[in-house]
C-alpha cells in the first residue's frame, strides 16, 4: 500500500484560515464537480495533468479554493499556470524518505517569492489508511516481523508521524492524505465505506492534522450524477467534518507523559508507533527545543538524537526535578557518569536529585519490549490517561487555555459501536462528552479516587471527544 502524507506550509494569510480540529481537504478527479456547498468543504485538490486546467477552473466557479497535485520538478511551471487562472495555490509532492527535511521548504520558499499571492503546500510520502489489520507487523532487530493472530489487532495510525513533523516543522499544519487499501474486486470497484472516511477524519482532527481526503472515483461519479444511495454515505462523511472542523486546537496545549527527543524520524517510528498503541502520550522535540521548560510536564523523556551542550543540561535539570530520563545508544561523556551506577536489562541508571537518567547502549531492538519497558517506567506515578476495553481506540489529551480543565480525544479504529472506561491523572468532578453522531451527553458520573478520575463513555463508535472540568456547573 502507497500512501501520502502532506503537511501544509502556507501562512494564515494564504490558506485563509488554520485549519481547525480536521480541516479537510478532498482530492478529486472526476470531469463533473458538485458544489462546494452541497459537499461541505471548500479546498479541493486535483492532481495536476493534460487538460486538467480546465477541471480546476470550473472546480473554482463550483465555489472551492483549488489546489493543483503536481512532482517538484514541474512545480514552477505549474505554479505559473496555476497563479495565471487565479486558482489557490499548489501541492507539491516530496519524493524524500525523511520527514522534516529542510530542501523541500526551499523550493517552497522559491515558489513563494516567485508568486507571493500562491498557497504552496507540500505533498510527503509516509502516510496510511488509518484501519486495524489483523496481524502486529514491526521491525525487529531491522527484521520486519508479522505477530500471531492470537495477539491483540494492529492499528495502523498516522499518529507517530504527526507528533514528529509537529516537532521538527513547528507551527505548521499537517495535512494527511493516503491510498484506499482495498483488498478484493468488489471493494475496489465500489470503494471504501463511510465509516472508512469518517475514521480518516476523525484520526485527523483528534491529532490536531488536516486531511486530504481521496474520494473513490465510483463516489465521486455518483455525487457528480446526483446518486441518492452516494449523496446518503457522503452525508454521513458531512457529519465527521463538521465536528472535526469545529473547536480550535490552537487554544489548547497538547499534553504527554512522555517527551522523545529525536532529530531522525527513521530512528525512532517503532518506538513512537508502539507508545502511541500502547496508549502513552508522548511529545516529540528536537534536540535545540529540548529545553528544562519543555520537557517539564512530562514523566519520562526518551532521547534518540545524540544531545551537547545546553541539551545536557536540560536533561541533568529534568532528572534533577525528578524526573525520569532513557539515552538511547548515546555513550557520553556525560556529567552525571561521575555518580555511582547501578546496571540492569534497560541499561545503566545514574540516581541524580530526585530522578534518574538510564543509558541504554543499544538501539532499540524489539519495539513491543521496549513500550512495555517504557509503561513500567511510568508505572509509579500512573499514566496521563487509561483505557479499558480499549484495545481498538486510541486518545490524546489537551490541556484548556484556562491551564485547568482538559479535553480528551478518543478515536475508535474498530468502527463498531463499544464502551470505553477511562482514567484520566487528576479531580475533574464534571464530565461532558459529545460525539459527531449524537451530539452532547449527559453529563457523566465519575470516579475520583487516589488522584485519578474514572469514568465510562457508554457509546462510541469512531470519535469522541470528552471535556473534564475541575469544577461542576453549581460550583461555577
Amino acid at each position: 500500500m502507497r500512501c501520502l502524507l502532506t503537511m501544509v506550509l502556507s501562512s494564515i494569510l494564504l490558506l485563509g484560515a488554520t485549519p481547525a480540529w480536521g480541516h479537510v481537504f478532498i482530492q478529486w478527479t472526476a470531469p463533473t464537480v458538485p458544489s462546494a456547498a452541497s459537499i461541505g468543504v471548500t479546498e479541493m485538490v486535483i492532481p495536476w495533468g493534460p487538460g486538467k486546467i480546465q477541471l480546476m477552473k470550473t472546480a473554482k466557479e463550483r465555489g472551492y479554493r483549488v489546489f493543483a497535485r503536481v512532482n517538484a520538478a514541474d512545480s514552477g511551471t505549474v505554479a505559473d499556470a496555476v497563479a495565471a487562472n487565479g486558482l489557490a495555490g499548489i501541492i507539491v509532492e516530496d519524493g524524500s524518505s525523511e520527514p522534516g527535511h529542510g530542501d523541500m521548504e526551499q523550493l517552497v520558499q522559491k515558489l513563494r517569492g516567485l508568486h507571493p499571492g500562491l498557497a504552496v503546500l507540500i505533498l510527503d510520502p509516509g502516510g496510511k489508511q488509518p484501519q486495524i489489520q489483523g496481524n502486529l507487523v514491526i521491525q525487529k532487530n531491522g527484521v520486519l516481523q508479522v505477530s500471531s493472530a492470537t495477539r491483540e489487532p494492529w492499528i495502523d495510525s498516522n499518529v507517530a508521524l504527526a507528533r514528529f513533523e509537529q516537532a521538527n516543522q513547528p507551527g505548521i499544519a499537517r495535512l494527511f492524505s493516503f491510498t484506499w487499501d482495498l483488498a478484493g474486486p468488489v471493494e475496489q470497484k465500489q470503494g471504501p465505506r463511510a465509516v472508512d472516511y469518517a475514521l480518516a477524519v476523525a484520526e485527523a482532527g483528534a491529532n490536531e492534522a488536516g486531511l486530504v481526503l481521496p474520494l473513490h472515483p465510483n463516489l465521486q461519479k455518483g455525487l457528480a450524477e446526483g446518486d441518492k444511495l452516494a449523496w446518503q454515505e457522503w452525508d454521513r462523511v458531512k457529519t465527521y467534518i463538521r465536528f472535526y472542523s469545529k473547536g480550535g486546537n490552537a487554544r489548547l496545549k497538547s499534553m504527554a507523559d512522555v517527551a522523545v527527543v529525536a532529530d531522525d524520524y527513521r530512528d525512532a517510528y517503532e518506538a513512537m508507533n508502539l507508545l502511541a498503541r500502547r496508549n502513552i502520550s508522548f511529545r516529540v522535540f528536537r534536540p535545540s527545543d529540548a529545553t528544562e521548560q519543555a520537557l517539564s510536564g512530562s514523566q519520562l523523556a526518551i532521547v534518540f538524537s545524540r544531545i551537547v551542550g545546553p541539551a545536557i543540561e536540560a536533561i541533568r535539570a529534568f532528572a534533577s526535578a525528578g524526573g525520569t530520563v532513557l539515552l538511547i545508544g548515546q555513550h557520553g561523556p556525560f556529567p552525571w557518569q561521575t555518580i555511582p551506577a547501578v546496571k540492569s536489562s534497560i541499561g545503566t541508571t545514574y540516581k541524580t536529585g530526585r530522578g534518574e537518567v538510564i543509558e541504554s547502549s543499544q538501539p532499540v531492538g524489539d519495539p513491543e519490549a521496549f513500550a512495555e519497558e517504557v509503561r513500567d517506567l511510568l508505572r509509579s506515578q500512573g499514566p496521563l490517561i487509561y483505557l479499558w476495553n480499549g484495545v481498538t481506540t486510541l486518545s490524546s489529551a489537551h490541556r484548556t487555555p484556562q491551564e485547568a480543565g482538559i479535553v480528551v480525544e478518543l478515536v475508535n479504529y474498530a468502527q463498531e459501536p463499544i464502551q470505553v472506561q477511562v482514567r484520566v491523572k487528576g479531580l475533574f468532578p464534571d464530565i461532558r462528552y459529545e460525539t459527531p453522531e449524537h451530539g452532547s451527553y449527559p453529563a457523566v458520573a465519575p470516579e475520583i479516587k487516589n488522584g485519578f478520575t474514572q469514568f465510562v463513555i457508554s457509546h462510541i463508535i469512531v470519535g469522541a471527544r470528552v471535556y473534564l472540568n475541575p469544577k461542576t456547573s453549581q460550583q461555577e
